[in-house]
């Protein structure tokens, strides 16, 4: 967000900003993770429960899943109807990401480059 010539286009900013957003994201759902490492057991977890859309929740989590360039994974959200919940979001992301997180690392065998 420093660079003045990429801040000047509204596209680069946009962009920065959507990762920065998700960066955050990131960093938060580490913190509840370490958050919730310190708990013995799951009735001393404190939730914050919040309303909020389970497509983007999920939309959030894949855009920010780094899959290896020579896997081909393919991701359908099913159904393709969205869904308004109340949950603790972040505790939700954090067990998102680690299904996906583990989707990805255990979905069998890499492309073959020939």
């Amino acid at each position: 967000m420093g660079n003045e010539w990429l801040m000047e286009d509204i596209s680069g900013r946009q962009m920065v900003v959507a990762d920065s957003h998700t960066a955050l994201d990131s960093l938060s759902a580490l913190f509840s993770k370490l958050r919730d490492l310190t708990f013995s057991n799951a009735a001393e977890i404190s939730l914050n429960l919040s309303v909020f859309s389970l497509r983007d929740l999920l939309d959030t989590c894949i855009h920010k899943l780094n899959i290896p360039s020579d896997k081909n994974i393919h991701i359908t959200i099913l159904p393709d109807e969205d869904q308004t919940i109340t949950a603790d979001r972040m505790h939700l992301m954090n067990i998102i990401d680690n299904l996906l997180e583990n989707a990805v690392k255990y979905s069998g065998e890499k492309l073959i480059s020939r």
